[in-house]
């Protein structure tokens, strides 16, 4: 038999207008031994449950892999991660991924990979560089 374990989370999707993020309080099911940071990402690409949000990342999106080394989570994407997200602008699909997982303890920064390499950019964002969260892209309900 399969037993779930729950992880208590906060995770951001877009508002109806894509120019901001609200959270979304989860009680999140997972079975067997996924880190934490990959529990909140599948939880990210699976789309919000509440009807007021929408999905921030975009249609088969991978993770192919996830690490924490001195308080930095680099996440590595497959290259779907870089097709546009309609209607939702770039600062909010990269700040989805950064609030998110900077919500778990020992993360203040995201180092983001598509396919194990580093891109220059995402759209008009640089990739290069680790984001740290932004609290002003967030709507208060």
């Amino acid at each position: 038999a399969s037993y779930y374990q729950y992880l208590y989370a906060k995770v951001y999707y877009a508002n109806k207008e894509g120019t901001a993020l609200l959270a979304s309080n989860l009680k999140i099911p997972y079975i067997g031994s996924k880190t934490e940071e990959e529990i909140v990402l599948r939880q990210l690409i699976e789309g919000p449950v509440a009807n007021n949000m929408y999905e921030v990342l975009p249609e088969g999106v991978q993770i192919r892999n996830v690490s924490v080394k001195e308080n930095v989570c680099t996440v590595d994407f497959s290259k779907e991660f870089l097709t546009p997200v309609p209607q939702v602008s770039e600062e909010v699909v990269i700040y989805s991924v950064v609030n998110t997982l900077a919500e778990l303890p020992g993360i203040y920064k995201v180092q983001f990979l598509i396919e194990g390499k580093q891109e220059k950019t995402y759209q008009k964002m640089d990739l290069t560089i680790p984001y740290e969260r932004n609290l002003s892209i967030i709507e208060e309900e």
